[in-house]
């Protein structure tokens, strides 16, 4: 149960940090007006929602840089990626403190939670940093290349002050925002669109897919543990069937005797189930204990963690009981329905 509320946290909390959710990445070449070409088809494109240009993966760094706090300080090298404020709003950042980055400011920057940690920042804001720049902000970290290892330290800078040059790079960069369910139609008119420009077709990164080949292992896992749950079950669910039918054949005659002395179905069925529920409560007693020592390391190696709910064992308990009560009750029934005359004359 905690592995596949910890697999549906994983594929629809916002904690990983940022908006995977049907958005796509590709770097187009300039030349012959191709990029623009590109970017008015993709802004006709009727499966298209949002285009962005100039714009880089929120996650990876396109330079890095070597920020000394102080000086004699040995420098600490983290990673840097230009943004605006509207991409930002594209990829679904986190502000955690402070304010958002601001493009007529070129000397602000924000960080990531990795960065405010490695920099030894408790106040981040409005710190002075390398370069004449001042934190603005800090976001929360983005986890796309791991669900158990923390992204690096990352600062995000203003385009007017770190693009300097970057201008003669010979692609220029494209994110962009398609509507659910619909990218084998957009994946299919992007071949086209290459194709009649007589342009290989470059590498597209699917941001929602790769995030999903991350879960791969765990959709593994949860599958395997569903199978191990369901033959643990119906083990258990059969030995207890085989238990009870044992104690109803050997207590045929203490049965005919209570109903002699007036006991009814319902006692009779009231006594085999309480005694059951005994064993179910010191068996969930050591149960949920050792099941939480083993599963809590487990969940402790994931950056984004479920909390594990307080309904979860109860339900589980419920489940259990009312599953065993279906195993038992008919053939306790049968028993108890049986005449206590025909169960004593047969000793």
């Amino acid at each position: 149960s905690v592995i596949g509320l910890q697999l549906y946290h994983l594929r629809t909390s916002t904690d990983i940090g940022f908006n995977h959710k049907n958005k796509a990445y590709l770097a187009v070449d300039k030349e012959y007006d191709l990029a623009e070409k590109f970017y008015q088809f993709l802004k006709n494109h009727p499966d298209v929602d949002t285009v962005m240009r100039d714009c880089h993966l929120v996650y990876a760094g396109n330079s890095k840089v070597n920020m000394q706090m102080f000086a004699g300080q040995e420098g600490i090298w983290m990673a840097s990626t230009e943004i605006t404020r509207d991409e930002c709003d594209f990829w679904g950042l986190e502000l955690l403190d402070g304010q958002w980055i601001d493009e007529k400011a070129p000397s602000s920057v924000m960080l990531n939670e990795t960065a405010v940690k490695t920099l030894g920042l408790d106040n981040p804001i409005d710190t002075a940093l390398a370069f004449g720049s001042k934190v603005a902000g800090v976001v929360r970290n983005v986890s796309a290349y791991s669900l158990t290892i923390p992204q690096e330290a990352m600062m995000y800078v203003t385009k007017r002050k770190w693009t300097d040059g970057n201008h003669n790079e010979p692609w220029e960069r494209f994110c962009f925002s398609y509507r659910p369910g619909s990218w084998p139609t957009v994946r299919s008119a992007l071949n086209e669109f290459f194709q009649r420009e007589e342009k290989s077709l470059p590498h597209i990164v699917n941001i929602d897919e790769d995030f999903n080949r991350l879960l791969h292992s765990e959709d593994t896992l949860l599958g395997l543990f569903y199978v191990m749950t369901a033959v643990c079950i119906l083990i258990a669910l059969f030995g207890v069937y085989s238990l009870i039918t044992i104690s109803c054949e050997q207590r045929r005659k203490e049965i005919a005797v209570r109903k002699v002395f007036g006991a009814k179905v319902g006692d009779i069925l009231r006594l085999f189930f309480t005694e059951q529920l005994v064993v179910l409560v010191a068996a969930a007693v050591v149960a949920f204990p050792v099941a939480y020592v083993c599963v809590k390391p487990w969940l402790e190696g994931y950056i984004h963690q479920v909390e594990i709910p307080l309904w979860l064992c109860p339900a589980i308990f419920v489940s259990v009981a009312l599953l065993v009560s279906l195993c038992i009750g008919w053939r306790v029934w049968r028993t108890a329905k049986a005449h206590p005359a025909d169960e004593l004359c047969k000793g």
